[in-house]
């Protein structure tokens, strides 16, 4: 006599996880999925439904990740940008402003760090043409 092997293959697990990541993108509960398991015959115990939520939820963590270092190199450029902007636009205040976020962006706030060691070339081209009081209060910022 052979034992039946009750396990789902994993074609039909698969499918199960897909249908549960699209109950999720709308915001379903676990009562809810755990609702359509059994009126779908999955024939599942609730142990086995919240296996697949969890399947389920590494898919959505995976699909929505970013690329932080990419993320990170588009608002640097978009932060070089807006300063070569303001720079070109004679508008010193905001330029003053953009470098102090900027720093605060790139987490140069809290370093000890020589400033003008750290910066790209269109950024030390930008202090070259700030005002000395500017610059100082931009150095005592980040050493801070």
């Amino acid at each position: 006599m052979t034992k039946l092997n009750n396990k789902s293959s994993n074609a039909v697990v698969s499918e199960r996880v897909n249908e549960i990541v699209k109950m999720l993108y709308r915001f379903a509960t676990r009562r809810v999925v755990l609702q359509y398991a059994t009126k779908n015959e999955w024939k599942l115990s609730s142990r086995a439904v919240d296996s697949l939520i969890q399947k389920a939820n590494k898919i959505i963590e995976m699909e929505n990740q970013v690329d932080r270092k990419q993320e990170f190199y588009k608002i640097k450029a978009s932060y070089q940008d807006l300063l070569l902007q303001a720079y070109r636009d004679e508008r010193y205040n905001d330029l003053r402003l953009l470098l102090k976020d900027y720093c605060e962006f790139l987490g140069m706030n809290s370093l000890n760090i020589n400033i003008r060691s750290e910066l790209s070339a269109v950024e030390k081209r930008l202090i070259d043409y700030m005002q000395p009081e500017d610059i100082d209060d931009l150095a005592k910022q980040i050493k801070e």
